[in-house]
């Protein structure tokens, strides 16, 4: 009897668990961008089953292995660069069989922040490698056509950034 009681005690004032795959996980928080939403295709990419957007799942500058992982370093980039490098990236051939990868705005950059996780707050079973930074988006700040919003991935808050100054890295959508 004793034993169930014990059991019992332990289930009922256990914390919960991050559903996502975490460095720094805030398990109080429910899950923003599950795991469960997106489907690995196994090529460098995720579907997000709820926006129908394919990710990949690599920053600009990393290479895709399959262990899954993501080496090398990520690229932070000019906005200028960041433009050119999906210019780039589409004219020589693409990836993983698609030639219409660009910079996505912030809703969609929004979507695959996990607030459960922090340092990064993005899944890193979904998105290895995830540097705990901002992140180029190609929406316009409207109270200035020099600006862009970007996002924080080191605590899943967006900002306004200069298009002429600064680098930021870069996550490629189709």
């Amino acid at each position: 009897m004793k034993k169930i009681i014990m059991i019992l005690c332990c289930v009922v004032f256990t914390p919960a668990v991050a559903d996502a795959a975490c460095a720094v996980p805030i398990a109080t928080i429910a899950a923003t961008a599950p795991a469960a939403n997106f489907t690995d295709n196994g090529d460098g990419t995720v579907t997000d089953n709820t926006t129908g957007l394919m990710w990949k799942q690599c920053t600009e500058g990393q290479t895709w292995s399959a262990t899954p992982a993501c080496t090398g370093t990520a690229t932070p980039y000019t906005w200028q660069a960041a433009l050119q490098a999906a210019e780039a990236l589409n004219n020589g051939g693409g990836f993983a069989g698609f030639t219409n990868w660009r910079m996505p705005n912030i809703k969609e950059l929004g979507s695959i922040v996990e607030h459960q996780c922090a340092t990064p707050s993005i899944d890193t079973a979904i998105f290895p490698g995830t540097v705990a930074g901002m992140y180029w988006s190609s929406t316009a700040w409207p109270a200035n056509a020099l600006n862009v919003v970007g996002m924080n991935f080191n605590d899943s808050n967006d900002a306004v950034n200069a298009k002429t100054t600064g680098t930021l890295y870069l996550r490629m959508v189709r």
